[in-house]
């Protein structure tokens, strides 16, 4: 079996499960997607990845603020 190669695409808030959210990876060479669902605590580590930024504390509002500005948006490769 050949192996794919993937990266991050996209992440949203979750619709049907409450407190989750859809990391959505892509096909580096292709068009397929696949959405996998993880929580707000994987989602935040993700997101401060991708953005590069270091953590200011543990604030919810810091957390939510972050995630709401990644939600839906496409991300850099």
């Amino acid at each position: 079996m050949e192996k794919i190669r993937l990266d991050i695409s996209g992440m949203s808030y979750s619709q049907s499960q409450s407190g989750a959210y859809a990391l959505i990876l892509g096909e580096r060479d292709g068009k397929r997607r696949l959405p996998i669902i993880i929580g707000g605590f994987e989602a935040q580590a993700i997101a401060i990845e991708l953005e590069k930024i270091k953590p200011q504390g543990h604030s919810p509002t810091t957390c939510s603020n972050r995630l709401q500005r990644l939600s839906g948006s496409t991300l850099p490769r």
